[in-house]
């Protein structure tokens, strides 16, 4: 007995890794493709991209994408006033964006 609970144990930490979630208010299948300040990135399938930030949790953009379209930020949609309109006077410093992106396929309807 005292080696079987040893062995189980272990079997559990090697097993629980392989379980991924994903982070509360995210498309099921949301994984990170970029973040910061200024981000450009392209889609290479169609899917859902958000953005949102990290320090307080709040969705910044959400958009759905087709093979090859492109994501921008700061865009026209995400303007200095919309930013100052969800997070105050808050400098940039203070902000930690991260963009997701779900793939279609991934996307429970």
């Amino acid at each position: 007995m005292k080696t079987v609970l040893p062995l189980l144990a272990l079997g559990v930490v090697l097993v629980t890794p392989g379980c991924t979630t994903t982070p509360a208010g995210l498309p099921a299948g949301s994984r990170i493709v970029g973040g910061g300040l200024e981000i450009s990135w392209t889609a290479p399938k169609p899917g859902i991209v958000v953005l949102r930030e990290e320090t307080t949790k709040k969705i910044v953009s959400t958009q759905t994408l087709g093979d090859g379209d492109e994501f921008r930020f700061p865009s026209g949609d995400t303007s200095t006033g919309v930013l100052t309109t969800l997070f105050g006077e808050t400098t940039a410093t203070n902000l930690n964006f991260v963009l997701y992106f779900a793939p279609m396929e991934g996307v429970k309807k």
